[in-house]
């Protein structure tokens, strides 16, 4: 509580800053997995896998990012980008490693074992009554704990988060998260810019680039997305472009059979015709899901998809 009376109104960031610094930060994330997106569909044949291990490969990046600025700045990109850093919450002075290993965890990891479980919930919640599951009794039973444990547990964590908030605001704690309290360091103003005269142009340009090329991946990611296509369509006011091109097989993938009504998949007359949005081909629906669950790619193109790019067509003679 010492140092708590010793921040001064100029050093304690307001709510609003630290919301922008938190909002930034979780656009990390969603800007490497749209990346890992379009490398995977520009070469599906050798580096699809890039796709199935984003989440792996957003938490290596994160954490390497992460703790590069924690050990050179004190604080995550973010809270650098607002001119925040970490000082210890008891004395008020730099952290140490314990708290940089600590506070890259909170940042980084973390926020990956929360995204995992929310898919497992969601995974677990799709597979529930879904044909052609092979999941064992044990495999069946964990799930449905998980689809009943996953939403108070998420209800926990963004209670805490608000209480902390509150709390913060109100000036009764200053630390504005639970990832600060389990660090043990607090957020305040860096108002000392004498370091960066002695920086070199390349670590400026190094610092002014990263958060430029995060906000361009944000703002490409946002104009293709589907919630903005509407307002594209309106900007762009532009004849209908043809078709896109048909995908093509790939030579590592399954052939297609010369009768449209035969599944690529099992070879035998197509039930419950369902494709995939990423490809067009058109197979059997327990045929692509069991397939698609197993490989995670059309198993003709080769091409990253999953279950959410399944399409059920409802033929008039199927």
């Amino acid at each position: 509580m010492a140092f708590n009376e010793q921040i001064h109104a100029s050093t304690r960031p307001n709510i609003f800053e630290l919301f922008a610094q938190e909002s930034m930060d979780g656009a990390l994330r969603p800007a490497i997995q749209h990346v890992c997106k379009v490398v995977a569909h520009a070469f599906p044949e050798r580096l699809g896998t890039a796709w199935k291990l984003a989440d792996e490969l957003c938490l290596a990046v994160e954490f390497f990012v992460q703790y590069c600025y924690m050990r050179y700045h004190s604080g995550s990109f973010s809270e650098h980008f607002y001119s925040l850093k970490r000082v210890t919450a008891s004395k008020g002075g730099a952290i140490g490693e314990s708290a940089r290993i600590i506070s890259v965890i909170c940042l980084a990891c973390l926020p990956y074992a929360l995204a995992r479980m929310e898919r497992l919930h969601s995974d677990a919640t799709f597979d529930t009554g879904a044909a052609g599951s092979s999941d064992s009794m044990s495999g069946r039973s964990i799930k449905a704990v998980l689809v009943k444990l996953y939403p108070y547990i998420h209800f926990m964590w963004e209670a805490l988060k608000l209480i902390f908030r509150i709390k913060y605001l109100l000036r009764h704690t200053d630390c504005y998260s639970p990832q600060h309290w389990m660090a043990g360091v607090v957020l305040v103003r860096h108002l000392d810019d004498s370091h960066s005269d002695g920086m070199s142009v390349w670590k400026k340009l190094a610092n002014a680039a990263f958060p430029a090329g995060l906000f361009t991946l944000k703002l490409l990611e946002w104009w293709y997305s589907e919630e903005n296509s509407g307002n594209v369509r309106t900007l762009t006011t532009l004849p209908v472009p043809p078709p896109p091109p048909r995908v093509q097989p790939s030579p590592y993938g399954l052939a297609v059979p010369e009768d449209p009504h035969i599944c690529p998949i099992c070879l035998q007359r197509k039930r419950d015709p369902t494709t995939i949005s990423t490809s067009g081909y058109v197979f059997c629906y327990s045929c692509i899901l069991k397939y698609i669950r197993t490989h995670g790619v059309c198993p003709i193109t080769r091409v990253p998809s999953s279950e959410k790019k399944m399409i059920r067509l409802y033929l008039q003679h199927s």
